[in-house]
């Protein structure tokens, strides 16, 4: 799933790199790399939740409350509705730190969606 999730982010973060043109600065320049920035926070954080899951599994065990049960898959879906509503209002912090690296100073924060 991992691998899958960073090909979705592949293309975006290719044309953010791709383009080298004077005018980095540009508003839809900002927007592809805000969204690989979003994407690659994204990623980042299911992968946090995925560890504290099996953390959680393993200090479960098999009679514990946080086992794994019937709606582990349920469970998986709802970490990554969550995981990219955390990348989009950008709570940890990559995505701006990611930006701060790929845009100018002078073009000021990127777009937020």
């Amino acid at each position: 799933m991992l691998k899958t999730q960073m090909q979705s982010a592949l293309p975006l973060a290719s044309e953010v790199v791709a383009d080298t043109s004077p005018a980095v600065a540009d508003a839809a320049w900002q927007q592809k790399a805000a969204q690989a920035a979003e994407a690659f926070e994204a990623v980042f954080v299911r992968e946090m939740f995925k560890d504290m899951d099996k953390g959680t599994q393993a200090i479960a065990g098999e009679q514990g409350l946080f086992n794994k049960g019937s709606g582990s898959e349920l469970s998986g879906i709802a970490q990554m509705a969550v995981a990219d509503q955390i990348a989009r209002s950008r709570a940890f912090g990559v995505a701006d730190a990611i930006l701060r690296q790929l845009t100018p100073a002078s073009a000021g924060p990127a777009l937020k969606n």
